[in-house]
C-alpha cells in the first residue's frame, strides 16, 4: 500500500511540476497578448476620433500606452534572465542562477503589474470620452 501511495504521490508531483511549466509559458503568451492587443485596439479607436475633449484624455491615454509597453518591454526581459538562470544552472553556478531567477520573477511582477495598471487606466479612459 505504501508504494502504491508513493507512485500516485510521485505522479501527482510530475502533474504539478508539468502544469506548473505550461502556466508560465501561458503567462507570457498572456502578457504579451493583452498589452499588444490593448494597444493596438486603443490607437485604432483613438485614430477615428476626431479630438480628445480634454488634456486630462491625452495623459490617461498616455499612460495606459505606457503601463502596456513596460508590460511588454518587462516580459521581453524577463525571457532574457530566464534563459541566464538555465545557463548558469547548466555550467553549476548556483548563486548566479539564483540571483538571475529572482530579477526574472520581478521582471514578471512588474509586467503583470502594467498589465493591471494599463487595464484599470484604460477603462477609466474609455468611461471618460464615451
Amino acid at each position: 500500500m505504501d508504494d502504491l501511495h508513493k507512485k500516485e504521490m510521485d505522479q501527482f508531483r510530475a502533474d504539478l511540476k508539468d502544469m506548473k511549466s505550461y502556466s508560465e509559458s501561458q503567462f507570457d503568451k498572456l502578457i504579451i497578448t493583452v498589452s499588444s492587443g490593448a494597444i493596438g485596439v486603443t490607437l485604432a479607436f483613438v485614430k477615428d476620433i476626431q479630438e480628445l475633449s480634454f488634456h486630462a484624455d491625452l495623459i490617461l491615454l498616455k499612460i495606459s500606452l505606457i503601463a502596456f509597453s513596460l508590460a511588454i518591454a518587462s516580459n521581453l526581459i524577463s525571457h532574457y534572465t530566464a534563459i541566464k538562470v538555465v545557463e548558469y544552472e547548466n555550467k553549476g553556478d548556483e548563486v548566479r542562477s539564483d540571483n538571475y531567477n529572482s530579477w526574472t520573477r520581478r521582471f514578471n511582477n512588474i509586467s503583470i503589474g502594467c498589465v493591471i495598471i494599463g487595464i484599470v487606466v484604460l477603462v477609466f479612459f474609455f468611461c471618460y470620452i464615451l
